[in-house]
């Protein structure tokens, strides 16, 4: 709890030089690119469902799968 804590508090003390971060980063990633970006965002979906797939079938015996629900499960 206090570490998660103390990220909350940077994130927000931080929050203009996370927005600074990405407008130079990605903002643009995609400007005149859009037919790429759909194919990439439609690969990481597959790859996302996939994961959420096998996560969801086999946490329960299998070592890496249950480690990766681990990692998914605060982003649900």
């Amino acid at each position: 709890m206090q570490a998660y804590s103390a990220g909350l508090v940077e994130g927000f003390l931080t929050s203009d030089l996370l927005q600074k971060h990405w407008n130079n980063l990605a903002a643009d990633y995609c400007k005149g690119e859009e037919s790429y970006c759909k194919r990439l965002a439609s690969f990481l979906q597959k790859n996302l469902d996939f994961i959420n797939s096998n996560v969801k079938t086999r946490r329960q015996y299998n070592v890496y799968w249950h480690q990766e629900h681990r990692i998914l499960a605060p982003n649900h």
